[in-house]
């Protein structure tokens, strides 16, 4: 049995849409967890990286969202992950 290809678009079509459903469904839950307890901050960014995979602009906010998170965890003394590595290395001598 051949999919045509007019199949194959409609299939595709199909999946953008629920994919574009989905993110939306989790990026409204999320946005009423900043009101309603529940981590609204996770939430969040898994609705825009599910819409990132379809639309330019939740991509955008998407990395504005990551880059001020990186910004947080400078500010709060965050180390990069290869300074842990050296600190494993260093403790691990003891």
């Amino acid at each position: 049995m051949r999919i045509s290809q007019r199949t194959i678009g409609t299939l595709k079509q199909v999946r953008r849409y629920v994919r574009l459903v989905i993110g939306f469904t989790v990026l409204v839950i999320g946005l009423a967890l900043l009101i309603l307890p529940g981590p609204a901050f996770i939430v969040i960014p898994v609705g825009l990286a599910i819409l990132a995979t379809e639309l330019v602009w939740a991509k955008k906010l998407l990395d504005r969202v990551k880059n001020g998170v990186e910004t947080v965890g400078q500010l709060f003394g965050r180390k990069k992950h290869s300074d842990s590595q050296d600190f494993d290395k260093k403790n691990s001598a003891l």
